[in-house]
């Protein structure tokens, strides 16, 4: 093979080469939002579980007392407080 076409094929080969990495960055960056979206809903549901738990229970104040003490921002925080 001549040195023109082996440089036409190298430049063929790195221009694939750079598609092929543009579509496996999509490809992940898709199945990670995906994995984010499950484990958002994951934790919805489980958040579901434990406030109607409380709230069968009588145990609501105990659970956002609780939840006061572990949430560190103030935006969180006011969704436990009394009266949110």
């Amino acid at each position: 093979m001549s040195y023109g076409k082996t440089q036409d094929r190298l430049k063929s080969l790195q221009a694939k080469r750079g598609k092929l990495e543009a579509q496996i960055q999509k490809l992940a960056a898709v199945d990670l939002a995906r994995k984010r979206k499950q484990e958002l809903q994951r934790k919805i549901l489980v958040g579901g579980y434990y406030l109607e738990l409380a709230t069968k229970d009588g145990r609501l104040d105990e659970l956002n007392s609780t939840m006061l003490t572990w949430l560190s921002r103030e935006a969180d925080r006011k969704l436990f407080q009394t009266g949110a």
